[in-house]
Order: structure tokens, then sequence, then C-alpha cells
């Protein structure tokens, strides 16, 4: 009936935050959102300190969100099927195409939180995504790339190929990796180019990423289950 509360309605909102000035903004944001409650923690978080499990839990980090990949795993172990949040500085479509495969439901820019930071957390907690249409073409563009790896052999890579991922997590540059396999720079950046058209990705840190943690042979569907890739369509 209108006018009449439902206590068994409400959510909560983990708000994740180190910053208590940043904390009360973020706060008084999503207050605006009715039926909302606003629980604020801050890192290292412990599941012994939540009280009750929340609707969404949105993260503030500082730097390079995949430092965080861990923590978001550790949130996923804890709470389940919970979305994440994540707002920070902008990142680029295939760093936003990271997030997505590492379970993060949605991304706001520092920049445009006052205007979008409420109905972001509607759209998660509703169990959508919170990225533009480009992001979530690209990401199933990446998608069926690796699907279409996987009657290509690992990772659809050649031997020579899988040797310069391998060096690419040593941190080596190319022309250490071309001293390690006794070929030229040259080659080495040919090699690069393979992997990257292969793996869908621009760069090298893409690429050590896709390639972490035997993630490419987890193959498209482990990829398509621990991100619920199927809402994109």
């Amino acid at each position: 009936m209108v006018g009449r509360s439902n206590p068994a309605k409400e959510r909560i909102v983990l708000l994740v935050e180190r910053h208590p000035i940043a904390a009360r903004h973020l706060g008084a944001c999503l207050n605006q959102i009715p039926g909302l409650r606003v629980t604020l923690t801050e890192l290292p978080l412990s599941p012994r300190s939540l009280l009750s499990k929340p609707s969404v839990v949105v993260i503030d980090v500082e730097g390079p969100p995949f430092a965080q990949v861990r923590f978001f795993r550790a949130v996923t172990t804890w709470l389940g099927d919970v979305p994440i949040l994540v707002i920070g500085n902008r990142l680029s479509d295939d760093e936003l195409c990271r997030l997505i495969f590492h379970g993060v439901r949605g991304f706001v820019p520092y920049e445009e939180v006052e205007g979008e930071i409420c109905p972001a957390v509607e759209a998660v907690c509703r169990g959508h995504m919170w990225y533009s249409p480009r992001v979530l073409e690209r990401y199933a563009m990446l998608s069926s790339s690796l699907q279409k790896q996987e009657g290509e052999g690992r990772d659809g890579l050649s031997p020579r190929e899988t040797e310069v991922v391998g060096l690419l997590h040593r941190r080596l540059s190319d022309k250490e990796i071309g001293s390690v396999l006794g070929i030229s720079e040259r080659t080495v950046r040919f090699h690069l180019h393979n992997v990257f058209e292969k793996l869908g990705v621009r760069d090298r840190y893409s690429a050590m990423e896709l390639t972490r943690e035997g993630a490419l042979e987890l193959g498209v569907r482990g990829l398509v289950h621990h991100t619920h890739a199927a809402e994109l369509l």
C-alpha cells in the first residue's frame, strides 16, 4: 500500500571506502535511493564484521582496480552472488572488459559519480550490468574470440607465442625476450602482434591478464559462467 514501509524490502549497500570525506559524500548520494541503507567499511574486510548480507558492494579503488582482484574473489566467496560495483579513475574499454571478466557488474568513473552512482546501484541490484554498450560489445567480441580458440589447441597460441607470453609474465622487455629466445626484437614484436590478435587485446598488460592463472585454459565456458556474460545478450 502507498505510504506503508516494508522493512523486509530494505536493501543494504556495503560501501568500501578509506577516505572519511569521500565516504560521507557517497553516503549522501546513495541515501537518496528509497529503502536503501548504507553500511560503511574499510579494507581488509572480514565477513564476521557484516551483520547482514548486502544487496550490492560498492568499492572505491585506489590505483589500478586489478590490484583488488583477490578482494573481488574474496567478496564472491564470502557473499555468494552479491554484485560488485566499482568506482575509480576512468579506464579504457579493454580495462573495463577485464573488470567484467573478474566478476565486477558495473563501473562508475569518479567524475560521473554524482549523476550515475544511484542509477548504477539500482541497475546492479536488479541484476543488470552498468557498462556502456560499446564496452559490452567489446566484451562479447572478446568472448567470441576465446570460444573460437577452443578448437585450436591450448590458448590458440603456437609454441613460440606461448614462450613469448611466458616471458611477458616475467616483465621482460622486447629486447630481453629476444635475448632469451635468440631472436630479434622485430621478431618478438611480430609474435606479440599475433598474440594480441588471437587474444583479442591491444597491449601487453591485457595479454598477461588473460593468460594469468590459467584463465584461458578454462575456455569460454568458464569465462561466461564466471562473468554471467549471457546477460550481455
